[in-house]
């Protein structure tokens, strides 16, 4: 049930999905607003790990198959807390965003492929 309104498909439950998708599709755009012009943001995704609520990663242009991990508020279930994890990730990602930063991720992602995440 992808939505092709989402730059990246929501891993999401269908329940979470058929109530909340305008919501989702809200915060998706309020941060593409404000982070559209940034050469390196792709776009988000949202995620359910049943971890209190539901990620909102981001996908940076250096970093293939993978979010960006130092960039992921949760939005509450009941989203009441929706402005505030906008204003959270466009905060975390443009203090992620560095050079120093991307390249210890890409590293930590080299090291897991090769020798396995445990």
């Amino acid at each position: 049930m992808y939505d092709p309104r989402f730059k990246f498909q929501p891993y999401i439950g269908d329940n979470t999905y058929l109530n909340h998708a305008n919501d989702l599709l809200d915060i998706q755009a309020k941060i593409h607003d404000k982070l559209g012009e940034c050469e390196n943001f792709l776009g988000v995704d949202f995620c359910d790990v049943h971890a209190g609520g539901i990620q909102v990663r981001g996908h940076h242009k250096l970093i293939e198959r993978y979010s960006y991990p130092g960039v992921q508020p949760t939005i509450e279930y009941d989203f009441s807390n929706s402005d505030e994890v906008v204003n959270k990730f466009i905060e975390a990602w443009n203090e992620a965003d560095n050079e120093k930063d991307v390249q210890s991720f890409l590293r930590f992602v080299r090291e897991g492929e090769k020798y396995g995440w445990d």
